[in-house]
């Protein structure tokens, strides 16, 4: 995997540091809810998170599958993470995740 970014100024780059590792936070704070709501409703799971300020936008189940996006704004960076989350089908629980993509802009 590639991954350019283009600075205009290059004193952003402690600011771009920054930024990151809040994206960072994000994504292991949402890992760790989710690993703490295997067997839990994904609507348990969501509105736990929101608690955290972190909200997702999750499609309707596809065989089991939802697809969430998290979407993260700052001054430097746009990101969107995107989630696959294995739905129990006889249940409606959650019974594993994987992180699919990652995308980061620069503004």
């Amino acid at each position: 995997m590639t991954c350019y970014i283009d600075l205009e100024n290059v004193n952003d780059i402690d600011e771009l540091s920054d930024e990151l590792n809040d994206l960072a936070e994000d994504i292991n704070t949402i890992q760790d809810y989710l690993d703490d709501h295997i067997g839990d409703f994904i609507e348990k799971f969501s509105e736990t998170l929101s608690t955290e300020g972190i909200e997702l936008i999750c499609n309707n189940s596809k065989e089991g599958i939802v697809e969430c996006k998290y979407k993260f704004k700052s001054d430097l960076i746009d990101a969107e993470v995107i989630f696959s989350i294995e739905i129990d089908i006889s249940d409606g629980k959650i019974k594993d995740y994987d992180i699919n993509r990652i995308r980061i802009n620069t503004k």
